[in-house]
């Protein structure tokens, strides 16, 4: 299990992005999907909600590609929404604003935003019935015509279904995560 271990990290530090080295939602695949999901959302200069923003990586990218717009982040995580104000240059800073909040009950009036995006999270709810409020509670927020984006980690990808299998094995981040999939 070290060796695997070791392996393991090894990886994840080469394939991630230099400035996400060494946090917890760094990762290529994490990586990959974020960028996607940014040409997914073009910048309309409108208000783009994060829901599990996390670190922030989603939404200070997004900004930095948009040019205007601003967005709000939210997250469970006190610890993760601090990591994220560290983060921000003061351009940044000034066009979010972050939230501590459950995204089953999000603290905002219906149609208030443009988009609204949940990437790398799903996998982290306990199961189907967790992430059906969420999406309610997002598409509730989404404006009439506004885009609702969100991905999930497949259960019929033989791959995924290794990783998650083993993953307690390898990577002490993920020893107290569902790691649900889905079809």
């Amino acid at each position: 299990a070290t060796m695997i271990k070791r392996f393991y990290y090894m990886l994840h530090r080469l394939l991630s992005r230099r400035a996400e080295r060494g946090s917890y939602s760094a990762g290529f695949l994490q990586a990959m999907i974020r960028d996607a999901v940014i040409r997914l959302c073009p910048d309309d200069a409108g208000q783009l909600l994060e829901v599990g923003c996390g670190e922030g990586f989603f939404l200070s990218g997004y900004l930095r590609a948009a040019g205007t717009g601003s967005g709000v982040g939210v997250d469970i995580s006190l610890d993760r929404l601090q990591q994220l104000d560290c983060s921000l240059d003061g351009r940044l800073r000034s066009r979010v604003r972050l939230v501590c909040a459950d995204g089953s009950a999000l603290p905002f009036a219906e149609a208030s935003f443009s988009r609204v995006v949940c990437v790398n999270t799903f996998f982290n709810l306990p199961g189907p019935d967790a992430v059906c409020a969420l999406l309610r509670e997002m598409q509730r927020v989404c404006r009439p015509g506004g885009k609702v984006v969100c991905d999930f980690r497949n259960r019929r990808n033989v791959l995924f279904r290794l990783k998650y299998a083993c993953a307690g094995w390898y990577d002490a981040t993920v020893k107290d995560l569902p790691l649900k999939l889905y079809d």
